[in-house]
């Protein structure tokens, strides 16, 4: 090893080299946000600008083009310009959306002059425009419109044969959001102004489509409380449906070990028209709406609502309890919903009040229908008593197994025999009962007692708000189930090598395989 080098070992921490504190910091180092108040660059700027909005008058109808707003910024380059000294209309951003100009303005002076052009025309346009805050735009519904003409998949056609059909409606400003075929009919789902919304409730919420005959309209919108009432909340009125006896439910008591493992995902909106099958989903979905009990609303429950609306699913959460608690907060999250054919085989769906010890509570549902009842056990044929077996089953055939009177007869012949021998070894094993699950060699009385008083902690941080103790004896439990494992699988690898060495004979490899 060179003089003067030192050898520095795993473990050890390397020096810190002196620092001056007058020194800048280093580029990858994390930088603190600035002072909004004080700061005046450009990150002070973006949060404190206003958005004011652009639009033509007849606005939805009548929206701004990509090439009008581009003559529009510049006639507002004129005026910024011809500006009067101490004057300086400054704008961080600009953007067309849905047929609106957003316009980014920094100080009071970029909203005057956008003010000042209220009313006013510019250019090529063929109309005035108006200002406004961007908050106060009109917002627009969401439609969702079902056809039985399958083969219509233009957009353009849709709209245009919509706007011929229905007279006093117009399709302009109509946005497509998606659309989804079917074997029978078609569904697209549209954004549209509050004047074609309220045209669409004038007229039963039925458009004329063409030679298939009317289309069924649903709209989704909080604009105006008139809109709301277009939306019938499950959790105030449930659905009715019929569910056809001969279609039977298979229920089992665990369902985690008992869910299907094949790849095909069922989609109820697909299953629920055609198969029959009573589908039913509940999931931790992280999505937030006021109608299945949330405090507020967010992007992802506006969607999953939406999904759920447009594909004739019903929500089967009842009331307002959490379903997702810890000590920061507590939430409804969590949704369950079903097809028509199972809506009416659900009931009493409430959030368990135990604890398990997770964050996310046990939701809990009655299921009735028709039940096929699984077998309890099972017969292990080495414990089958062959002799009585076989002096029963000749018994029962009689010794006529191949005289068939006729060729006719044979399926009849096939399943007596079939019943026969189901018989005799049914009457000569014993059913070994499932039962529950074996108790496992880790567990003990010691961490039954801590998780009692988990549970029971758990109900008294949700009176007091004080979540301190319970975290910290929650956090006691987990280290000593896992010391509990580890202290299992030890006293289990322990005796395997005493047998071992009582009987070395017993564990010596095959000649043709190796030891691992």
């Amino acid at each position: 090893m060179e003089e003067g080098k030192k050898r520095r070992f795993r473990g050890q921490k390397r020096p810190r080299k002196p620092t001056n504190s007058a020194s800048t910091p280093s580029p990858g180092a994390p930088v603190k946000r600035p002072n909004l108040e004080q700061a005046s660059g450009s990150f002070a700027e973006a949060a404190a600008a206003k958005k004011m909005a652009i639009i033509l008058e007849g606005f939805p109808e009548r929206l701004l083009s990509t090439s009008e707003a581009f003559n529009l910024q510049n006639e507002l380059d004129v005026l910024i310009d011809d500006a009067a000294e101490g004057h300086e209309p400054r704008f961080s951003n600009a953007a067309l959306s849905n047929g609106a100009l957003i316009m980014h303005c920094i100080g009071a002076d970029a909203v005057e002059l956008l003010k000042s052009i209220n009313g006013k025309k510019f250019g090529s346009l063929d109309t005035a425009v108006k200002t406004l805050d961007a908050a106060e735009l009109p917002k627009p519904y969401k439609l969702i419109f079902k056809t039985k003409n399958h083969g219509l998949t233009d957009q353009s056609i849709l709209l245009r044969r919509l706007a011929k059909q229905n007279p006093g409606l117009s399709t302009a400003g109509w946005r497509v959001l998606s659309k989804d075929k079917a074997p029978t009919y078609m569904r697209w789902v549209l954004e549209v102004p509050e004047k074609a919304a309220t045209f669409i409730r004038q007229h039963n919420n039925e458009l004329f489509c063409g030679a298939f005959g009317k289309g069924i309209c649903k709209l989704i919108g909080t604009a105006s409380p008139s809109a709301s009432s277009t939306v019938t909340s499950p959790v105030e009125k449930p659905p009715t449906a019929v569910v056809e006896e001969e279609t039977p439910m298979q229920v089992s008591n665990d369902i985690a070990d008992n869910a299907p493992t094949d790849s095909k995902v069922v989609n109820p909106a697909d299953e629920s028209d055609e198969s029959g099958w009573k589908v039913i989903v509940s999931c931790d979905a992280n999505a937030h709406h006021i109608i299945w009990g949330s405090k507020d609303c967010n992007n992802r429950g506006e969607e999953l609502l939406l999904y759920i609306l447009s594909n004739g699913l019903s929500i089967l959460n009842r009331g307002n309890s959490p379903t997702f608690i810890t000590s920061q907060r507590s939430e409804v999250i969590d949704v369950t919903f079903c097809n028509a054919k199972a809506v009416n085989c659900i009931s009493n769906w409430h959030v368990s009040e135990r604890d398990y010890l997770s964050d996310h509570r046990l939701i809990l549902f009655n299921l009735s229908g028709p039940l096929l009842t699984p077998p309890t056990g099972n017969r292990n044929p080495r414990k089958v008593d062959w002799d009585s077996y076989r002096e029963e089953l000749g018994l029962l055939l009689g010794g006529n197994v191949f005289n068939f009177p006729s060729l006719a007869d044979i399926d009849m012949t096939v399943d007596n025999v079939q019943s026969a021998i189901v018989q005799s070894f049914n009457s000569n094993s014993r059913v070994a009962s499932s039962g529950l699950p074996r108790r496992v060699p880790w567990w003990s009385k010691d961490l039954g007692d801590l998780r009692k008083e988990c549970r029971k902690l758990f109900n008294k941080a949700k009176k007091t708000g004080d979540w301190s103790v319970y975290k910290m004896r929650l956090t006691a439990f987990n280290k000593a189930v896992r010391k509990a494992k580890q202290d299992s699988w030890k006293d289990y690898c322990s005796q395997m090598e005493e047998l071992l060495k009582k009987h070395p004979k017993q564990w010596r490899c095959h000649p043709g395989q190796r030891a691992t």
